[in-house]
Order: C-alpha cells, then structure tokens, then sequence
C-alpha cells in the first residue's frame, strides 16, 4: 500500500522540480505549493507512473513529463515573470 502511494509521489517530485528550480522555489515552498494542490498533484504523479510502467511508451513518457509539469505548473501556479510584448502598431 505505501509502495502504491510512494511512487507517483516520487514521479511527482522528480518532473515538476524542473520548473520549480527555473523558478528558483525552495524545496519548502515546492512542498507546501504541491500539498495545496493534493489532488491534483497525485493525479500528475500516478498518470505518469502509470504511463512510465509500459515499455516502449515509457522511453517517449520521460520527456513529455517534463514537458507536463512544466504546463502542470504554468497552469497551476501561473507564470507571473513572464512580461508580455507591448502593442507595437506598425
């Protein structure tokens, strides 16, 4: 049972590190951030476990994971550094 729940946890924690640490978050504030999203965050975790777990599908999951925590995290946390293009009228 732990076993069940410990794996997409560390899924979790593996692929959405990558557009914490870009954004330069503290692995406390990760932590607290993830727990406020719970299941959400379980449900990223246990889809890609899930989907890591079949072979042949597991080589193209990896770098879509990443690609997926980092929209997880655009979408969940909103990406508040990004300055937007100022209308230029040409």
């Amino acid at each position: 049972m732990i076993y069940a729940v410990a794996r997409p946890i560390s899924r979790l924690l593996l692929y959405i590190d990558y557009p914490a640490d870009n954004n330069k978050m503290s692995w406390q504030d990760m932590l607290a951030w993830l727990r406020s999203k719970r299941w959400q965050s379980l449900g990223f975790g246990g889809i890609t476990y899930l989907a890591l777990m079949i072979p042949g599908v597991n080589v193209l999951m990896m770098p879509a994971a990443v690609a997926g925590a980092t929209l997880f995290w655009v979408r969940e946390k909103g990406d508040t550094r990004v300055s937007k293009p100022a209308n230029q009228n040409a």
